[in-house]
């Protein structure tokens, strides 16, 4: 009996001193630091009510498009805004990628894609919105000379498809010059553990400080 004691007790005395100094025993799964599965599915799911909703959205506003009322909101803009948020929603699935999924070539492929995804969305929507508010400009700055002012279809295509080609210009240079690729990091003043291995974490990065300029120029 007292030597199991004494086992027990040095046992826990060389488990305290490993953790102590930052070595301990635990699953690959803790090493590897992949997203949470929880963290995941609640993103996951959240994404998928927001693309629920763009698509619930873009159904009613078809259906009663030729409402008094919805005319007057022009159904155009609309669904060119719930197209955009479609867009914007979904950038949040490929977010939840990691090396437990799919494997690094897959991963790069997602690292370049999301702000592929995100930016045309972005675009989308906030270009239906300024061809609102640019239309609102006119009657503030000359109120007496418009009766009735509304944003052609044909207007909002045209400068929605030249903010998608610049910035598209800029995600192909972006994809060209310093792709994001999937990597991993070590932990700074992370574990290292019984066999070795040291904690790391999985991240989409550049190999310079060209990825961060085009991320601010877009």
């Amino acid at each position: 009996v007292i030597m199991a004691e004494e086992q027990v007790s040095g046992g826990s005395l060389s488990e305290s001193y490993q953790t102590s100094i930052g070595f301990t025993s635990t699953s690959d799964l803790d090493a590897m630091n992949y997203i949470d599965e929880d963290y995941r599915g609640a993103g996951w799911g959240l994404g998928g009510l927001i693309c629920f909703s763009a698509l619930f959205l873009i159904f009613w506003t078809l259906r009663y498009r030729n409402d008094r009322v919805m005319k007057a909101f022009q159904p155009f803009l609309l669904i060119q805004s719930a197209v955009g948020l479609f867009l914007l929603g979904g950038t949040i699935i490929p977010l939840g990628f990691d090396d437990s999924l799919f494997s690094p070539d897959v991963l790069n492929i997602t690292c370049m894609l999301t702000p592929w995804i995100y930016i045309s969305g972005f675009t989308i929507f906030f270009s239906s919105v300024y061809c609102k508010i640019r239309e609102c400009m006119k009657i503030y700055k000359e109120p007496h000379k418009y009766n009735v002012l509304l944003v052609e279809p044909a207007s909002a295509m045209r400068l929605c498809f030249r903010l998608l080609f610049l910035n598209g210009t800029i995600l192909a240079l972006w994809t060209i010059v310093d792709p994001l690729k999937w990597e991993r990091i070590e932990v700074d003043g992370g574990m290292t553990f019984e066999d070795g291995t040291v904690e790391t974490y999985g991240v989409c990065k550049g190999e310079d400080y060209a990825s961060l300029a085009f991320a601010l120029i877009l």
